[in-house]
């Protein structure tokens, strides 16, 4: 019977943890991917979004793509929660 090392066990355990590791979420969603985060239709959220509801992300002045910052999705979730009594 082989002897199996500890270096290879080693080696096949940290493989194995890395393809286990979820990958880091999206930080940056379009207004389609905000709208199915926060169960809105895009015209509710472009709304809350040029009422300043939602800060829009522009990464140059050119850019017309509507980019939101998840964690602010996330306040808005946070703001709109109600405490049933």
């Amino acid at each position: 019977m082989p002897i199996v090392s500890t270096d290879l066990i080693a080696a096949l355990a940290e493989a194995v943890a890395a393809k286990l590791q979820p990958k880091s979420p999206r930080k940056l969603y379009d207004l389609k991917a905000a709208s199915e985060y926060l169960g809105l239709p895009p015209r509710s959220v472009y709304k809350l979004i040029r009422n300043g509801k939602i800060p829009r992300v522009k990464l140059s002045e050119e850019a017309r793509r509507v980019l939101v910052d998840v964690a602010d999705l996330d306040r808005v979730i946070d703001r709109a929660k109600e405490i049933a009594l």
